[in-house]
């Protein structure tokens, strides 16, 4: 018989635009190897995720019975036989399971990929929500869990130094994609393509959260530097955030500058396909998956060296990785990949090459290593 796994989902929402879309299917594809017990903490319609043993999704809204109702969820899989308990994110399930494996058996795996640290509110009683909300769960939930998994060695390391974990504790799992189903062309994604009438001219595509954090303040002082070495660049501006709005207002006078606020990631194969350059100008990142993205529709990719983002890339790729902030050498390296098909085109099989290490089928192998 498979081994039992109780794994821990914060969200299941088949139209989400963030990438737990990602791990719908690799869980399909992990139930023919362990039977899955599923926890989900919250869910936007009936689940439809294939092959679980069981699926649980939390009821309640109000936070100490949420906490109680992941508790006695977390239990009744123990008790079913699960000694392996895997969490995605989630403080609350990650938590609890790490407290359930040390007192009753078991083991605790916590999947966690950012540098939240570093951006933690000071001790302030203006910040106690906060605090004790999301960074003592986090803190808690990292140094209890038997294991920290995050997505690579760099990020690892971070751990490592800002936890203080030992370091056989921590391990790396990178992020994958199901190449299959992420290039499936979707007629809904399309039309709404189609509706932005784009010209035959390049295009630079932008995927991921309008926030700060993702550099969405750097993309208006881009879109004027790259433009005045091509002035027929157009920019695809794909999600939605905190920052949407004033980037809404830095760019109303810009032609050919599209933003779509967030779409269903489902959409997105569309945008990566009409792209000529994908473009990350964080200014923090864990894992960034949609760099897997665009690597799979073969896109050169212009990013900011944080987190573990050099970990993904090539060393060919890394020439146009460029230190956080410094955004004339970015632009300058887009300009240089605009201006030269010649390098467009080794970057793109550079993108090729690389995406068979990060298919779903190889991290499901790395997923069972991991944990045994």
């Amino acid at each position: 018989m498979p081994p039992k796994l109780c794994y821990i989902l914060p969200e299941y929402n088949p139209n989400t635009e963030q990438h737990f879309s990602h791990l719908y299917p690799f869980l399909e594809g992990l139930s023919a190897h362990y039977q899955i017990f599923l926890i989900i903490e919250r869910s936007t319609s009936p689940v439809n995720i294939q092959g679980m043993q069981a699926i649980w999704v939390q009821r309640y809204s109000q936070t100490v019975m949420r906490i109680l109702e992941m508790a006695f969820l977390l239990w009744k899989a123990h008790w079913q036989g699960c000694r392996l308990f895997y969490t995605h994110y989630s403080t609350f399930g990650g938590f609890g399971a790490a407290l359930l494996t040390r007192f009753c058996g078991g083991r605790s795996f916590y999947w966690n990929c950012e540098v939240n640290k570093d951006h933690w509110v000071s001790w302030n009683p203006k910040h106690w929500k906060t605090k004790l909300k999301i960074e003592i769960p986090t803190y808690l939930t990292i140094f209890y869990s038997h294991h920290l998994v995050t997505g690579t060695p760099r990020m690892a390391s971070y751990y490592e130094k800002t936890y203080h974990l030992k370091r056989a504790s921590a391990r790396v799992l990178p992020n994958w994609i199901h190449p299959e189903r992420f290039q499936q062309q979707n007629p809904e994604g399309e039309a709404y393509l189609k509706q932005l009438s784009l010209t035959k001219d390049p295009v630079l595509l932008y995927v991921h959260r309008v926030a700060p954090r993702k550099g969405a303040h750097h993309l208006a002082p881009l879109i004027r530097e790259i433009r005045q070495s091509v002035p027929n660049c157009q920019f695809l501006i794909v999600g939605g955030g905190p920052y949407l709005k004033m980037l809404q207002e830095e760019v109303k006078q810009e032609s050919g500058v599209y933003l779509t606020g967030a779409l269903p990631n489902r959409f997105l194969s569309s945008f990566y396909r009409r792209a000529t350059i994908f473009i990350l100008p964080s200014e923090q990142e864990g894992f960034p998956r949609v760099l897997l993205e665009a690597m799979l529709y073969r896109l050169p990719i212009v990013c900011t060296d944080v987190g573990g983002v050099a970990d993904i890339l090539t060393p060919k790729q890394q020439e146009f990785m460029v230190p956080r902030g410094q955004m004339s050498l970015f632009a300058n390296k887009v300009i240089q990949l605009l201006n030269s098909s010649l390098l467009r085109k080794i970057l793109a099989q550079e993108s090729a090459n690389q995406i068979e290490f990060y298919t779903q089928e190889v991290s499901i192998q790395r997923f069972s290593a991991l944990i045994q």
